[in-house]
């Protein structure tokens, strides 16, 4: 949960970043806007269109900002220091510009003997088993007799009361035998009982191992696919940063109207804004993997460490 909300902070931040890059753009546009309406070489047209997309741009801030706070609180509740205080942990993730972590290298699976070893759930369902096993042995065990051995001590002391002067000593040992013979029928009621409940904790067993394997599946081919919609947004934001270039300089040369820039520039910020959150979602799915095949560990020099990286 810190890792994913650290990554949900470098998200939001960044995203940030690239909606206050793109809104100075936009405003340094405006400025040239007006400058070209003075001189009679542009149009009101164009000027408010470029002002909808700087105030759509500014908009957009506020959601960011918001999620910045958010991740910021829930970081100051997962390592128990104060959200606001300024020489804390959280303040200095804050102020810091560090860029998303991203997940370097490939994602060990391990076994399906593994996995089971590692998930807490699978554990749990084990234990549940082996309490209901016990109990199904309890309870057979009272279809037999139980002999006990009783063994008593006697002693009989003068006026004195002085141990060292017994008038008489005496010990007995005699067997006691408890049945449940007049009542089996709720013996074997409970017998019944007792293997029902274990046969419904293997079938919830059954149930933990497939979700767990399920869940592996499906956050290791989500994070796959994050992988492969990344690569292809950041061709798209490249492609976006040439044609906002060419649109520019097309319509200083007088060949198009500023809608194309603006369009160019609206393209530019779409992309790099969706390029921004797929790398939050890439290093969130990541975190995700990890957690479904239960913390993969690996060996150090110190002992272990959780195998996932972000860097």
């Amino acid at each position: 949960e810190t890792a994913l909300n650290y990554v949900q902070l470098r998200g939001a931040q960044r995203r940030l970043a690239v909606a206050r890059k793109n809104a100075d753009t936009q405003s340094e546009g405006l400025d040239l806007l007006q400058t070209l309406l003075d001189n009679g070489r542009a149009t009101r047209l164009d000027m408010e269109r470029a002002e909808a997309q700087y105030r759509t741009t500014l908009a957009s801030l506020p959601r960011y900002e918001a999620a910045i706070e958010s991740a910021k609180s829930a970081l100051a509740a997962l390592t128990g220091q104060p959200a606001n205080s300024r020489s804390s942990l959280v303040m200095e993730l804050v102020t810091s510009a560090d860029d998303i972590p991203e997940h370097r290298g490939a994602i060990m699976a391990g076994s399906v003997e593994d996995l089971v070893r590692r998930r807490p759930d699978i554990r749990s369902a084990e234990v549940v088993i082996a309490r209901q096993l016990a109990l199904g042995d309890a309870a057979r065990a009272d279809l037999f007799p139980t002999i006990t051995v009783n063994a008593n001590v006697l002693a009989l002391f003068d006026d004195a009361n002085d141990i060292g002067d017994m008038t008489s000593f005496g010990f007995g040992v005699g067997p006691s035998i408890s049945w449940a013979w007049p009542d089996l029928r709720r013996v074997r009621a409970n017998i019944d009982a007792t293997d029902a409940r274990t046969d419904a904790a293997i079938a919830q067993y059954e149930q933990t191992v497939l979700n767990a394997l399920s869940e592996v599946e499906s956050a290791l081919s989500e994070y796959t696919n994050e992988l492969k919609r990344r690569d292809d947004l950041k061709r798209a934001a490249a492609s976006a940063q040439r044609a906002i270039e060419l649109a520019r300089l097309r319509f200083e040369e007088g060949l198009d109207d500023y809608l194309d820039v603006l369009e160019a520039q609206r393209t530019l910020l779409t992309a790099e804004d969706q390029l921004a959150e797929s790398r939050l979602q890439s290093s969130s799915r990541a975190i995700a993997a990890y957690r479904a095949l239960g913390g993969i560990e690996m060996p150090n020099q110190y002992g272990t460490e959780p195998a996932i990286a972000l860097e």
